[in-house]
């Protein structure tokens, strides 16, 4: 079976070089071409470097040149222009698509698309009508657009709510298992990991933890971006870290040092339905306790790993807060044994299996 995956991929290390590269969508991608790969999946990509829109970032974005050791890749260079960028880019995708399909040994059984960009969904039209083949659409952020043959969503809430005939629900698999049973005492670091904007809530739950004043906890946040309201109530308390963004290995690092993960998804915006908070793969892999909103895109498979509070009432925060810090050793055990074996039973071999099956199906 031969895949080709098409999605804004980058490095790890070129993670840095670029303020609009998203660090989980980008993790999540490369997790599911390996998986793919590991199902005996024959997987080539079709990709291009996000930046920020003009004047931001540069006007014009060039190819790069990349060797992946164990497939295919190829990045498109294009017009960075607002209005313009993702007409260029379907374009140039579409170009590219007709080289691939040129050799019978190079066309591909199916396209991939990771969230339904105009540039995506013209890639996915020209190959179903054009090429005979079968396109899968997977929405991550946005909504559902064009025709695919099928969808795969991250968030179940989406899933549950869309018509198409043939769909998955596939929110992600967790990395290897890192945790680490040395369980620290002294001040009980709580960690958030990812963007600082309003749409990841962090910026209200750094509020509410200020509010709180439990002097025994430290909040540690990494990520990409800026936050005049983060940045000024961190200089006024010394238990809130700003760490911005760092590398892989500095945050396994961190992580593996942390108490606790929080993931503060606001419930209340709109489209906040339609995602999955995907760093709650990242804090699983560690067998730690995870304080976290319920929002409609996590499915019933996590009440059991999750401690949920309600982002609207700091007292429910309150609470989960006095319960994390009355854990016992045999308690922060249970947690690490619990979230151990959701690895090992969600790996993302067995997830991009579920992608294979679903290829099958389209036949």
């Amino acid at each position: 079976m031969k895949i080709l995956f098409v999605g804004s991929l980058v490095y790890d290390s070129n993670v840095f070089d670029s303020n609009a590269v998203s660090p989980a969508a980008n993790q999540w991608q490369l997790d599911l071409i390996q998986g793919l790969l590991k199902n005996g999946v024959e997987v080539s990509v079709l990709s291009y470097f996000p930046e920020q829109i003009w004047p931001l970032g540069p006007l014009f974005v060039k190819n790069k040149s990349v060797v992946w050791s164990n497939f295919f890749f190829t990045y498109v260079d294009y017009l960075n222009i607002p209005f313009l960028r993702f007409s260029v880019l379907q374009y140039k995708f579409i170009s590219e698509l007709n080289k691939i399909c040129l050799s019978e040994k190079s066309k591909p059984d199916f396209v991939i698309t990771y969230n339904a960009t105009k540039a995506n969904c013209g890639l996915g039209e020209v190959f179903q009508k054009k090429f005979k083949g079968k396109w899968i659409s997977i929405i991550a952020d946005g909504y559902s657009k064009g025709n695919p043959d099928s969808q795969i969503f991250l968030s179940f809430g989406y899933f549950l709510k869309s018509k198409i005939a043939s769909k998955i629900h596939l929110d992600g698999a967790p990395p290897i298992f890192l945790g680490d049973k040395v369980l620290l005492e002294g001040r009980k670091i709580i960690i958030y990991s990812g963007s600082l904007d309003v749409w990841t809530g962090i910026e209200y739950f750094v509020e509410q933890f200020s509010h709180l004043n439990m002097q025994d906890f430290e909040l540690h946040i990494y990520g990409k971006g800026k936050s005049r309201i983060i940045s000024k109530i961190a200089n006024e308390n010394q238990n809130i870290l700003l760490k911005g963004f760092v590398s892989s290995d500095e945050l396994v690092l961190a992580c593996k040092k942390a108490f606790a993960f929080v993931n503060p998804r606001p419930t209340h915006l709109t489209g906040v339905e339609n995602n999955f908070p995907s760093k709650l793969l990242l804090y699983i892999s560690f067998g730690k306790p995870i304080l976290s909103t319920k929002t409609k895109g996590i499915s019933g498979l996590y009440d059991e790993i999750l401690n949920y509070y309600n982002p609207q009432d700091i007292n429910s925060l309150r609470n989960q807060m006095k319960q994390l810090s009355s854990l016992s050793h045999d308690d922060l055990l249970k947690i690490y044994e619990r979230n151990k074996e959701f690895c090992e039973l969600n790996t993302w071999e067995i997830q991009a299996s579920r992608v294979v099956a679903l290829c099958h199906s389209l036949n």
